[in-house]
């Protein structure tokens, strides 16, 4: 991909280039991590699940943050204000331009979104270490369950059934199905 800054620059204006470049200059110095707090929206299925045919993972928020803090650090968790815009003001420091903003810009996003009910956990990078392409480690006691999509395969619903069933680290995870009325269109989740 040709990336042309000049011709960036004239067609939208300095301004809105510098603002597109220091926005995702930004979003990498974060390790990120996002989930829903609802399990039974459509779209969530539909966009995250392959069309209702995976899974969805549900964990302890409190077990996670504690154990992402103590390996890694200071994990925290924000909930996504959706439809409000941070204030960001520019200025010159030192011959640096640099910003200021109102509200950390990773916990914002549009208001068509709204439904996800987005909560993220991030970590600042330490040290100039880049979290692209990093795993991070999770207690396994952690997951507390997992609800299969009304369109998953038996195949890899009982691949993942007999992971969870015969390894010891997962005694504790509870198995759900995600199931559909179809005359109202509703999701409910019932235990497998």
């Amino acid at each position: 991909l040709y990336w042309n800054p000049r011709q960036i620059i004239k067609d939208n204006g300095f301004l809105d280039f510098y603002m597109s470049y220091w926005f995702r200059f930004e979003l990498n110095k974060y390790g990120i991590t996002c989930f829903s707090k609802n399990p039974t929206e459509s779209l969530m299925w539909a966009h995250y699940a392959d069309k209702h045919s995976g899974i969805c993972l549900i964990y302890d928020s409190r077990i996670l943050l504690e154990s992402l803090s103590s390996t890694y650090g200071s994990f925290k968790s924000i909930p996504i204000k959706y439809g409000v815009k941070p204030t960001i003001t520019l200025c010159e420091k030192s011959k640096q331009i640099e910003y200021n903003s109102d509200m950390p810009i990773i916990s914002t996003k549009n208001s068509n979104w709204r439904y996800e009910k987005e909560q993220r956990i991030y970590m600042l990078e330490r040290d100039n270490q880049s979290f692209t392409g990093r795993s991070i480690y999770i207690q396994n006691t952690s997951l507390i369950g997992v609800i299969y999509g009304y369109q998953i395969s038996e195949e890899d619903k009982d691949a993942i059934s007999l992971i969870l069933r015969n390894e010891p680290l997962y005694n504790n995870v509870k198995e759900y199905n995600e199931q559909i009325d179809y005359r109202t269109g509703k999701i409910f989740i019932e235990d497998d």
